[in-house]
């Protein structure tokens, strides 16, 4: 394998080592591996949004970490901190205006979604707030924002983004807030998306925290998204190896039982391919011996951003995601293709470029 195609001329075997090393905790315990270059894996560790969750072990002695290495990877920690501290504090004042409207939205994705992963604000930064509405309280719910200050950052009459993307970005005029996210769909060109949205909220889950009455997805619905954003990545061929970790972490305890209930979950959505592929590429990257086999260092590369160029690999990969028998594959394929059509038609025609 050619390191020089690398993210950012990070050799292949430091992101094996990042890989390595994120996999603990995910496998029974076992030998630490040794890390050559830490500045080439905290490099691709920054770049795949993981270098946070390499403090589970850096802290450990017995882990060998540098001390200079130790002290880059705390220091990133708490800017994350930080920044995700101010993410939910303003995820609770968004939601706050919702609610006082009639709305109670479903949080989801960010600070609060990686908290519920990983039980720390320090895991995983967040820069957005992602919130879901239902279709019918969607237009009520921007008129809300719009009366608590915030404004609007894409045309109301985009198709791209309320049809295609079915959502809108908003912020507040002197840009103190995080985007706001609102989502009355979840889904993305180019791949399966839910059907059964009534679902996602008749199983939504309410969190107390504080004297706020915080609504969430199920662990289940939860773990569809986390796909769904996986496929996202794969498509534009950017890094998803914080998507594969989330999915890892969150399925590695779940028994057969649980596991035919997701893939059950993620059938009757039209998700079943995706979700597949995310069981079989997690268990390839951090339940395997840790043999570098070909198909894992293609993995690896293809995790930080890098993946290897074939030939038709979108449509291949569009078609391998297709749910059900021949018949049935060939007529979602058709949807997705027109699906992807009728968004690029929508970009050109709103001067915008499509998303690579």
């Amino acid at each position: 394998m050619n390191n020089a195609l690398c993210a950012d001329k990070v050799p292949l075997q430091s992101s094996l080592d990042l890989l390595r090393w994120l996999g603990n905790g995910l496998t029974p315990a076992g030998e630490i591996p040794a890390v050559a270059d830490w500045g080439s894996v905290l490099a691709a560790a920054t770049a795949t949004k993981t270098i946070g969750l390499l403090g589970r072990v850096a802290g450990d002695p017995a882990a060998g970490v540098p001390a200079i290495v130790a002290e880059q990877i705390v220091s990133a920690r708490r800017d994350i901190l930080l920044t995700n501290l101010r993410n939910f504090d303003w995820t609770i004042k968004t939601v706050n205006a919702l609610q006082a409207g009639g709305i109670d939205p479903i949080v989801f994705k960010g600070a609060l979604r990686s908290h519920h992963v990983y039980a720390t604000w320090d895991a995983r930064r967040s820069s957005d707030i992602d919130l879901l509405v239902r279709p019918e309280e969607y237009c009520h719910a921007q008129q809300i924002l719009a009366a608590d200050g915030m404004i609007a950052l894409v045309s109301d009459t985009s198709i791209w983004w309320h049809r295609c993307l079915g959502e809108s970005p908003y912020a507040r005029p002197d840009s103190t807030s995080p985007i706001v996210d609102l989502h009355h769909r979840v889904q993305q060109p180019g791949g399966p998306y839910p059907r059964q949205m009534e679902e996602f909220f008749a199983a939504s889950m309410v969190q107390n925290i504080g004297s706020n009455a915080i609504r969430t997805l199920s662990p289940h619905h939860a773990l569809l998204v986390c796909a769904i954003n996986y496929g996202k990545a794969v498509r534009a061929r950017k890094p998803w190896l914080a998507e594969m970790h989330e999915f890892a972490w969150m399925t590695r305890s779940m028994t057969r039982d649980e596991l035919t209930a997701v893939r059950n979950l993620a059938g009757r959505n039209n998700l079943q391919g995706l979700v597949d592929e995310c069981l079989a590429v997690s268990k390839l990257l951090f339940a395997s011996s840790g043999e570098a086999s070909a198909d894992f260092e293609r993995a690896a590369l293809s995790s930080i951003g890098h993946p290897a160029s074939v030939r038709f690999e979108r449509t291949s990969k569009l078609w391998h995601w297709m749910d059900g028998n021949l018949l049935r594959r060939g007529g979602l394929f058709t949807i997705a293709l027109s699906r992807i059509a009728r968004a690029e038609l929508a970009l050109r025609r709103e001067g915008l470029s499509l998303p690579k």
